[in-house]
């Protein structure tokens, strides 16, 4: 043993200097080491090592009392504090280029190619369009935007009218894209009001994420932020958000904050809550999308007299098993088996009471050929996704007597 032992420490230098240490820092270390080895024999070894070092960071503070480590996790503070301080300006400042910094944050006028004067994804100005033409207005959020996507002819709106002009060339159909990243129902209406009556729309078409209705709550609540946080942003970047996600979502002092200030009552910490609980737990939650797209109704009824429908899309995570499988969002809905299907049973239930039609296009995801529908590291459509659609809507259309010409 004695040779053995020799071999191994002329081998590995390092064992000869962990033996030379004090007895108390020699147990100390080789109980980290153990730790991180055993650490790796799980699944979960983020977690695992994250349980570890605040395990070790309480043990020198509360026990040891050692001011080096205390220093240490103070300049962390401090640090931080003034990298999300200078980092949220710079990023405010970025956005500010092309983005409206409030609630709203539309693009601006001409902010990209694509974009024109009054900060749609539009290749024309509302001047443009005529009484003439059967003008349909889409209104959403990146997916009815095309996040992801450079080419805004790979959009539904634009896929839309060209299945409808080639199909139906006597009805002249122009579809006008509204969506913008993020908006959702409550802010959309804002917008609709403002610039709306220029586009001189006989039609408007809200496409419902789930997100809506999560964002509808924060807005409406005024807990809203524009724009990622640097800490945020930076953990994105380096691939570690699902990570991170996991760890903030086991974190228990989160749920006591959250009790303490009734936070839950008020706006859902998840925000895919909605397929993530009972519909009775959510639905009363879910009222004010409800509201919202009611006065979407009233205000093209009364004010822009056009029709108004509304259709609601599944995620990836509702449809399929293997799309998105790479995207950071997943770690948000991984669970999520049991009440997948709420917010479409809500979709029924929302048809019996209001006076606009409203659709489901979850049979069109569930049973649509046309390959991957999103892209594998993002949940948002790929063209194929927007195909579908474009087809659905083109289907719904005929349906509902709109491509017929008038007499």
């Amino acid at each position: 043993m004695p040779r053995v032992q020799a071999y191994i420490e002329r081998a590995f230098p390092t064992f000869s200097r962990i033996r030379n240490l004090p007895r108390l820092a020699r147990d100390r270390l080789v109980l980290m080491l153990t730790f991180v080895l055993v650490a790796f024999s799980f699944t979960d070894v983020f977690t695992t090592l994250t349980i570890g070092l605040f395990t070790w960071l309480a043990y020198e503070l509360f026990y040891r009392r050692n001011l080096k480590v205390l220093l240490l996790i103070a300049s962390c503070v401090v640090s931080l504090l003034i990298f999300e301080w200078v980092g949220a300006k710079i990023i405010r400042a970025r956005l500010a280029r092309t983005h409206a910094t409030d609630v709203d944050h539309r693009m601006h006028p001409h902010a990209y190619p694509w974009v024109n004067g009054d900060g749609i994804r539009c290749k024309y100005e509302s001047r443009d369009f005529t009484a003439d033409t059967f003008n349909v207005i889409c209104m959403g959020d990146s997916f009815c935007y095309g996040e992801c996507l450079e080419n805004s002819d790979d959009t539904f709106p634009n896929q839309l009218e060209d299945m409808a002009r080639e199909k139906y060339p006597e009805r002249g159909l122009r579809a006008i894209n509204f969506g913008w990243t993020s908006s959702s129902p409550i802010i959309t209406l804002k917008q609709l009001r403002e610039i709306g009556p220029k586009y001189k729309p006989d039609l408007v078409i809200y496409c419902l994420d789930m997100t809506d209705f999560h964002d509808d709550l924060r807005r409406r609540m005024g807990v809203d932020n524009v724009g990622a946080a640097p800490a945020d942003f930076l953990i994105q970047q380096i691939g570690a958000a699902h990570w991170v996600e996991e760890i903030r979502r086991r974190w228990k002092f989160r749920d006591w904050i959250d009790d303490m200030l009734n936070r839950e009552e008020l706006v859902p910490k998840e925000r895919f809550f909605i397929t993530a609980r009972p519909l009775d737990a959510s639905r009363d939650l879910m009222e004010e999308t409800a509201r919202n797209l009611n006065e979407i109704n009233a205000f093209c009824r009364n004010e822009l007299k056009c029709d108004f429908l509304m259709f609601m899309f599944p995620r990836t995570y509702q449809y399929s098993t293997t799309e998105s499988l790479e995207s950071n969002e997943r770690i948000l809905y991984k669970e999520h088996k049991t009440y997948v299907m709420e917010p479409f049973v809500w979709l029924e239930e929302l048809k019996k009471r209001v006076d606009y039609p409203a659709f489901s296009l979850y049979d069109d995801f569930k049973n649509a050929r046309e390959g991957m529908l999103s892209f594998p590291d993002d949940p948002h459509w790929t063209p194929a996704g927007h195909r579908v659609v474009a087809r659905s809507l083109l289907r719904i259309l005929e349906q509902q007597g709109y491509l017929t010409p008038k007499p």
